[in-house]
């Protein structure tokens, strides 16, 4: 039942590799909805309201079915489970079956909406890696899922992976990407950059009022720093409508030091060439700080 299939390439898409693979966007609904009966969703968790997968809410609320229970919690957990969902077989069950039947008519849709994107073909990955310093990958794969809300990006080998939700728009009765695409991909290419830089500088944020969503309480400078890189990224592409919107997104949010860091980044401009100048902007006005 596995299918992989590649709907876009280096090319068509700005250094990107768009596909659908159903081993990882079926771990994804199984681990979603034993997770869900549990009561403890993970951070992948999905939108309900995604008329395709209906089907699997039901899997998991009457009876269990222990095969398929064994076989998702051996499939891995937490950032390795898109890894491990790559080589996982599918698992035969009528609402798979289905799910797949019905998912094959979407893909077109979904894909259509991508390419109407705007700025999608001015992502400029390799600017982005020169500002940080250094190349962790050399390929840039995006995975299409209907059962993940937002994304989130991590690596594998010499792969940057990037793993997108899929929503369904009531309004237009059709499929597309969740959330600003262009922004997105920015923000979850950058995560295991972010990671990497904030681990070898020790750095930690300095006191702060901010609560951390439940979901960044271990990472919550990572995703401070990702989201600032987004917005900065992103604003090459969009201007500064988007800027403004963005940056009061973050406030939105909760996240209210973004706004702050940004602002010392644009009156810094002219002397930030790299993330390492950006840090030690941060550390003198006592953002962040190094850990000894």
């Amino acid at each position: 039942m596995e299918e992989k299939v590649f709907c876009g390439n280096n090319d068509a898409f700005g250094g990107l590799e768009l596909c659908f693979d159903d081993n990882i966007d079926l771990f994804y609904g199984l681990n979603y909805c034993i997770n869900r009966r549990n009561q403890t969703p993970k951070v992948y968790n999905t939108k309900e309201q995604t008329p395709i997968i209906q089907d699997f809410y039901e899997l998991f609320q009457e009876e269990s079915n222990s095969d398929i229970e064994r076989a998702v919690f051996e499939m891995g957990e937490f950032q390795n489970i898109a890894i491990a969902a790559m080589s996982a077989p599918a698992i035969d069950c009528p609402a798979l079956r289905n799910y797949l039947k019905e998912k094959k008519a979407i893909k077109q849709c979904v894909i259509r909406d991508i390419q109407e994107k705007p700025g999608l073909d001015r992502i400029d990955f390799n600017s982005i890696k020169d500002f940080y310093g250094f190349n962790l990958s050399d390929k840039i794969i995006v995975y299409l899922s209907f059962f993940v809300s937002g994304g989130f990006g991590f690596l594998s080998g010499n792969k940057s992976i990037i793993v997108l939700g899929v929503k369904y728009d009531s309004e237009k009765d059709s499929y597309g990407v969740s959330g600003t695409l262009v922004c997105k991909l920015i923000h979850e290419f950058s995560h295991p950059y972010i990671k990497e830089i904030v681990l070898n500088h020790k750095l930690s944020l300095a006191e702060n009022k901010d609560i951390p969503p439940k979901y960044y309480k271990e990472n919550y400078l990572e995703e401070i720093l990702v989201r600032v890189m987004e917005i900065i990224f992103s604003s090459k592409i969009f201007g500064e409508e988007y800027e403004k919107w963005a940056t009061d997104e973050q406030l939105r949010a909760g996240f209210t030091v973004v706004p702050r860091i940004l602002k010392l980044y644009y009156d810094n401009f002219k002397t930030i060439n790299n993330i390492t100048d950006f840090i030690h902007v941060l550390i003198k006005e006592k953002i962040i700080v190094e850990k000894s």
